[in-house]
């Protein structure tokens, strides 16, 4: 029930340290302990208000327990920041697909608008891209519909798969080109479209969400 990482916490407060390192501490726990003991932990850092560095490959650890992330890439820092900044607001490509899940997709930024698979979406005011691009969507952005509900903010994909995770369905679809396109969307949603594998689908994505890179940021992560 996680009690060696318990001790092993306690010992290592005892001394009454000014900084606390962490390194992977919950790694080896199953994921119900391993949510509880990280409350713990962060209310325990939080009362004692010893600044702790914790280093771990799990994101959701990362994104829900910290002050501040650093995103690192062959011993450089790429960003440093709140957890939300991050995730919201990458600071390249790399970034915004090692945080999280995020479709990469190739786009053409023509005239202030963001072409993606025949979408045609405005170009985010902050971003000051031309010609190629690489375009990053977050899944929970994306919308699909077995209907078209108007021209030219829809495009056509075909479901591939998906999978069922308590609140939400994670979609998988294939665009024309063959790309993959994962979307997630509310069970009851899903449930209401009565879609299954093979079927035609309609999509599209929430503007105000689509992260727009230079194409020479076209760098790739794995965790």
């Amino acid at each position: 029930g996680g009690q060696q990482q318990r001790v092993a916490l306690a010992r290592a407060l005892a001394p009454h340290p000014t900084i606390l390192l962490l390194d992977e501490p919950l790694s080896a726990l199953d994921a119900k302990i391993r949510a509880h003991l990280r409350d713990e932990v962060r209310a325990v850092v939080k009362e004692l208000g010893i600044t702790t560095v914790y280093v771990t490959h799990d994101q959701e650890e990362a994104l829900s327990m910290s002050d501040r992330v650093a995103v690192m890439d062959g011993g450089r820092f790429r960003q440093v920041g709140r957890p939300m900044d991050v995730y919201a607001r990458p600071a390249g490509a790399f970034v915004a697909n090692f945080i999280g899940t995020s479709n990469r997709l190739d786009g053409q930024v023509v005239g202030g608008t963001v072409r993606i698979d025949g979408l045609a979406v405005p170009m985010p005011a902050a971003e000051a891209v031309d010609g190629a691009c690489v375009v990053c969507l977050r899944p929970e952005h994306v919308r699909l519909a077995s209907a078209s509900p108007g021209s030219g903010t829809w495009a056509r994909a075909e479901i591939d798969s998906f999978a069922f995770l308590g609140q939400s369905v994670r979609v998988t679809a294939r665009l024309a080109d063959g790309t993959r396109l994962l979307a997630d969307m509310p069970t009851e949603r899903w449930l209401g479209l009565g879609l299954q594998p093979g079927d035609a689908v309609l999509w599209s994505v929430d503007p105000d969400a689509v992260l727009v890179f230079p194409e020479t940021d076209a760098g790739t992560a794995t965790a």
